[in-house]
Formats: structure tokens, sequence, C-alpha cells
């Protein structure tokens, strides 16, 4: 039986795994991430002046993180729906090196770029 995703050279056994990795790696950032600003605010850096960059830059971190995590989780479901791998705007197969480097996106490098795929 082929397992193949959507048009990929993906299959659903290899995006699972390569959506696992994103998952613990992401999870991990974002605990290390939440550390740093719980130990910010706790020694008063969040309302100095002089360490607002490194509080902004805190604080980003952590919030794309979560987006991160927000986008691994709906990649799991378009994956369980049979829709992985097929980019949301063209329709077309996202490429395998693509989804290798970063299994939970949702659209082509084309589509991701704002170029219209024929």
């Amino acid at each position: 039986m082929d397992t193949r995703t959507a048009g990929t050279g993906v299959d659903a056994d290899e995006a699972r795994v390569l959506l696992e990795q994103a998952l613990r790696y992401n999870e991990a950032e974002a605990a290390s991430s939440r550390l740093v600003l719980d130990a910010l605010v706790q020694d008063g850096a969040a309302s100095s002046d002089s360490m607002g960059n490194v509080v902004a830059a805190a604080r980003h971190s952590l919030a794309d993180t979560e987006s991160i995590l927000g986008e691994v989780s709906a990649a799991y479901k378009r994956l369980d729906a049979g829709t992985y791998g097929t980019c949301e705007v063209c329709g077309h197969g996202i490429g395998v090196e693509r989804l290798r480097l970063r299994p939970y996106v949702r659209t082509c490098v084309g589509c991701a770029g704002g170029a219209m795929r024929p």
C-alpha cells in the first residue's frame, strides 16, 4: 500500500516522525523561552528601560515558538484528513525538501513567496 501524502515524496510515517521532532524541539524552545522570560520578570528587567529589548526579544521568541506549535498541531490534523503535503493556496503538492525542513508548512515555495503557479 502506498502511504505517500498528497503528491509529495513524504509518506505518512515519515511525516509523523518529522512532526514529532518539530513538536518536541519547539516544546523545549517554548519551555526555555518561558524560563528566560520568567527570570527577567522576577529580576525586574521587564520594567527596566535598558532591558526592554531583551524582554521584547524573549516575548517574541515565545510567541514565535507557540505559533509553530499551533502549526504543528494543524499539520497533524491535515495528515489525519489526508491533505498533508497539499498547498493550501494552489492545491499542488508541497516539495519533499520543504516538508522535511519544515514539516508543518501549509504552502509550496511558490505560494509562500506570493508567486502564482499556473
